[in-house]
C-alpha cells in the first residue's frame, strides 16, 4: 500500500491569515508547496493538469480564501504502560492449524527451524532487556533518546532540550514487542490505544549497538509517532489479520513465521494423514504446499512474497499482500517496480539482484533454495561449505582464476566473499551480502550489473507477460504516478506520466477505475493544485467498504482542501472520521481548527491537548491552547507560550 508523503514543510507554528480567525498568534510566513521542477516547467504536464480538469468539467472553479496551517514533527502520549493486546494467537486463520499442530508429525524440521532466524524475526519484548541500555543524541533535533531497563521491561525515552540544554518535555514508552532476528538488528515496538507504534531506536548488531531507526536521520522524523501498519509486519509475523473494525489496525494471530507461511495452511494436510493413520478413507483434499514441487516462478514466490521489496508494489484489483497463497506465483498477486538506474545496496532487494546475475539468467533451476535451507540455520563454517558445493553444481575450483592456495589462506575458499560479497546498505546500519553473483570491482560494483531499462523510468522485476494486457498498463500507471507523487528520487519523463494518467482516467470515463486508480489519480492531481478533481476522487474512496488505507488518504486530502477552501463542515466531517482511522497529531489539530471555527471551543481544547499528547513539540498547538486559557487560566496559558517560545528558538538552530 503506497503512503502519503506530505507535501507541506516540517514547520511547527500556526498561520492563520483567511476565513476565520482561530487563535492570537503573530503571523508566519507562509511556506509554498515544494514542488517539483517537472511539475513547474513540464508543458506536457501544464497540458495534463487542462486534461485533469476538462476531463471531469471542473474548470473554472473561482478561488476561495484559504487558511493555511503548517505541518510538525510527531511525538507521542507520555508514559504508557498497559498490557498489549494485538497479539491474539488463538484466533487462526481458516485452514490454519499452527507450528505446534505440524510439530507431532515433523520434530526433526521444527527443531531444526525455530533455530533460524525467520522464526525469530517477531518476538514479545521481553528479550530486549538483554540488550544494554544506552543514550543515542539526535543533533539535528536537540533530542536526547535511551533505552532503559526497568526490571523485566525495557522502556525508550525521547527527552526533548532548549537551546540552553534544559528539559521541555520527557516522553516515555514501554517497549512491547520486538522486530528483527537480532542477526542484523531488533526494531522495538509498543502498543498505545490499540495501534502498534514503532520506536525511534533500533540495535544494531556488528558492534553499533543503539542508534536511530531507519528513516530517522533528519529533522523531519516522526519520533515516537510512526504506525505500524500491516503491510510492515507482512514479513515480520506468521499471520496477521484487520481489525474488522478498522483495518489499519491488525492483530497477529502467528506471532513466528512458520510452517503455514511457506506450505500453506495444514488442516487439510492433517485431516488426511490422520484418515491415513487411522486407516480411513477421506474425500478432504490435501491442499499443502511442497516448493519442491513447483515450477521456479511459482517456488520462488514463497521467497518473494518478503524478500522482493522495490520502489513500489501494486497488487492486483481488490487483492492486497495478504492475499497471496504459497503455490501462486506472485505475479498472480502483485507487480513490484524498481527505478531503473537505482543500482543503490538495499536490505530487501535479493531478488532483483538475482535476477540481474548471470547465473541466475543461465539456469533454469537456480532459485534462493539452492543456496539457502530455510528449515535449517547453518553455523559460519557449514556456511562456507555450503554456498562453495551450489556454485560447485555448475563450477569448480579449477574454473576459479585465483590460486586455491591464496583463496584457501584469504578466506577459506568462500566463493561467496569474492562474487557475493558482504556490502553496506543505504537502509540500515547492517552489511548484507550482495545478490548480484559476479565479479565485483573496486568500489564493491558487479561489472554485469545490467540495471536495464530506461534511466529513471519504472521497470517490473519479475515478468508479468502472463497479465492481460490492461492490468500491465494498470499495475504500471498507478505506480508512475504514486511512486511521481511519493518518492522525491523518481523523476519519470513528461510522456510517461501523461500516458500513465490518460490511462487511469479513460478508466474513470468507463466506470472501469478500481479504488487504487482513483487513488492515484486523487493524489496527482493533489500535488498539481487540481483540488476540485482532487476532492472529486477523494469522495468517491471514503465510503467504499474494507478501504480504511485508502480512505485514509481520502479524508485527508479531502478534508485539507475543503479547508483551505473555507468549507469548514466538510472539513470537521472529514478529520473527525480520519482521527478514528489513525492517530496524527497534526490530524488532531487541525480538527481543534476545525471545532473552533464551529464554536465547540470544549472540543477544539480536547482535540488541541491530545495533538500535544502526540506530539510535544507542537508549537501551533501550544499557540492555540495559549490562546484558549489566556482568560480562563493565566498560568497555564503562559506556560503554553513559553514552550512555544523554546520551541519557536530551536526551530531557529535546525538545519
Amino acid at each position: 500500500m503506497s503512503q502519503r508523503r506530505s507535501k507541506r514543510p516540517p514547520r511547527k507554528s500556526a498561520v492563520t491569515d483567511g476565513v476565520d480567525r482561530t487563535t492570537s498568534v503573530s503571523h508566519q510566513p507562509v511556506e509554498t508547496r515544494s514542488w517539483r521542477p517537472w511539475v513547474l516547467f513540464g508543458v506536457g504536464l501544464l497540458a495534463l493538469c487542462a486534461t485533469l480538469g476538462c476531463w471531469f468539467g471542473l474548470i473554472g472553479v473561482p478561488n476561495q480564501q484559504v487558511m493555511h496551517w503548517q505541518a510538525t514533527l510527531s511525538v507521542p502520549p507520555v508514559d504508557s504502560g498497559s498490557a498489549p493486546t494485538l497479539v491474539k494467537l488463538q484466533d487462526k486463520p481458516s485452514g490454519h492449524i499452527g507450528i505446534e499442530n505440524c510439530r507431532g508429525c515433523h520434530q526433526d524440521k521444527y527443531d531444526s527451524f525455530v533455530q533460524t532466524a525467520h522464526f525469530q524475526s517477531f518476538t514479545m519484548a521481553d528479550r530486549l532487556t538483554e540488550l544494554p541500555e544506552a543514550s543515542v543524541v539526535h543533533q539535528p533535533t536537540s533530542r536526547t533518546y535511551s533505552a532503559e531497563n526497568d526490571g523485566d521491561a525495557q522502556w525508550h525515552v525521547e527527552t526533548l532540550l532548549d537551546t540552553e540544554g534544559e528539559p521541555i518535555s520527557r516522553t516515555r514508552r514501554r517497549m512491547d514487542f520486538a522486530f528483527g532476528s537480532g542477526i542484523h538488528g531488533i526494531t522495538p515496538a509498543y502498543e498505545v490505544d490499540g495501534w502498534m507504534m514503532q520506536s525511534p531506536l533500533t540495535w544494531y548488531a556488528e558492534g553499533v549497538g543503539w542508534a536511530m531507526s531507519p528513516g530517522y536521520e533528519g529533522n523531519a522524523h516522526q519520533a515516537f509517532e510512526r504506525l505500524i501498519v500491516k503491510e510492515c509486519v507482512f514479513c515480520h509475523v506468521g499471520q496477521a489479520q484487520p481489525d474488522p473494525q478498522n483495518e489499519l489496525r491488525f492483530r497477529v494471530s502467528e506471532m513466528r513465521i512458520s510452517c503455514e507461511r511457506c506450505h500453506g495452511g495444514g488442516q487439510t494436510h492433517a485431516e488426511v494423514m490422520t484418515a491415513l493413520d487411522e486407516g480411513r478413507e477421506t474425500d478432504v483434499k490435501d491442499t499443502i504446499v511442497n516448493p519442491a514441487n513447483l515450477s521456479r516462478d511459482a517456488a520462488e514466490a514463497v521467497c518473494q512474497q518478503c524478500h522482493l521489496q522495490a520502489a513500489m508494489y501494486v497488487n492486483a484489483t481488490g487483492q492486497d499482500v495478504w492475499d497471496y497463497r504459497p503455490g501462486e506465483t506472485l505475479v498472480a498477486n502483485r507487480t513490484d517496480f524498481a527505478i531503473s538506474g537505482d543500482g543503490s545496496h538495499r536490505i530487501v532487494n535479493h531478488v532483483e539482484q538475482l535476477h540481474d546475475s548471470r547465473c541466475y539468467v543461465e539456469s533454469e533451476t537456480m532459485t534462493c533454495v539452492t543456496c539457502h535451507d530455510p528449515h535449517h540455520r547453518e553455523s559460519p563454517t557449514e556456511r562456507v561449505a555450503m554456498y562453495r558445493e551450489a556454485c560447485f553444481q555448475c563450477h569448480s575450483n579449477e574454473s576459479c582464476g585465483v590460486d586455491l592456495e591464496v583463496r584457501q589462506d584469504r578466506n577459506r575458499n568462500d566463493c561467496s566473499d569474492c562474487h557475493m560479497p558482504s556490502l553496506p546498505t543505504r537502509d540500515v546500519h547492517a552489511a548484507l551480502h550482495h545478490h548480484t553473483i559476479g565479479i565485483f570491482d573496486d568500489q564493491g560494483r558487479p561489472r554485469q550489473d545490467k540495471q536495464s531499462g530506461p534511466q529513471g523510468g519504472l521497470k517490473a522485476i519479475l515478468n508479468h507477460d502472463t497479465l492481460s494486457q490492461a492490468e500491465i498498463d494498470r499495475r504500471r500507471a498507478i505506480a508512475t504516478l504514486e511512486l511521481s507523487v511519493n518518492d522525491p528520487a523518481f523523476q519519470p519523463a513528461q510522456d510517461a506520466l501523461v500516458d500513465a494518467s490518460t490511462t487511469l482516467m479513460q478508466a474513470v470515463g468507463k466506470g472501469k477505475a478500481d479504488r487504487r486508480m482513483r487513488n492515484a489519480l486523487m493524489l496527482l492531481a493533489d500535488q498539481m493544485e487540481q483540488s476540485p478533481v482532487a476532492q472529486q476522487m477523494a469522495r468517491t474512496l471514503i465510503d467504499e467498504p474494507d478501504n480504511d488505507a485508502l480512505r485514509s488518504i481520502a479524508l485527508e486530502v479531502l478534508g485539507t482542501e475543503a479547508f483551505k477552501a473555507g468549507d469548514n463542515a466538510t472539513a470537521l466531517d472529514a478529520f473527525e472520521r480520519l482521527v478514528k482511522l489513525r492517530q496524527r497529531s497534526n490530524d488532531y489539530y487541525i480538527l481543534a481548527l476545525c471545532l473552533r471555527n464551529a464554536g465547540d471551543d470544549d472540543g477544539s481544547i480536547r482535540a488541541a491537548e491530545t495533538a500535544l499528547r502526540l506530539s510535544p513539540d507542537f508549537i501551533a498547538a501550544h499557540e492555540l491552547l495559549a490562546f484558549y486559557f489566556q482568560d480562563s487560566d493565566p498560568k497555564k496559558a503562559e506556560a503554553h507560550l513559553n514552550a512555544a517560545e523554546k520551541l519557536e528558538r530551536i526551530q531557529t538552530t535546525l538545519p
